[in-house]
């Protein structure tokens, strides 16, 4: 049988897998014919919408900021090559 902590870590792995397929049948099914939900959706997605490209320019500096900033480390030693 399987020691304590790996049977907890197979539950998980178990329940991952069962919440994946439950997530992957709700994203194939066809959304209801209900026009409140319809409204409430438009709604949703009409409200606040950063333009793609800024998201996009965004990320870029930070990651650009990230590897920028994380080979310094204080009291490291300089590569010699």
């Amino acid at each position: 049988m399987l020691r304590p902590g790996r049977r907890l870590f197979s539950v998980a792995a178990i329940l991952l897998i069962v919440v994946a397929g439950l997530h992957t049948i709700g994203h194939s099914s066809p959304p209801p014919d209900d026009p409140a939900l319809r409204a409430v959706e438009a709604a949703l997605y009409g409200y606040y919408r950063i333009a793609p490209p800024l998201a996009t320019l965004a990320l870029v500096w930070v990651l650009f900021l990230v590897a920028l900033l994380l080979p310094v480390r204080p009291g490291a030693p300089p590569k010699v090559r």
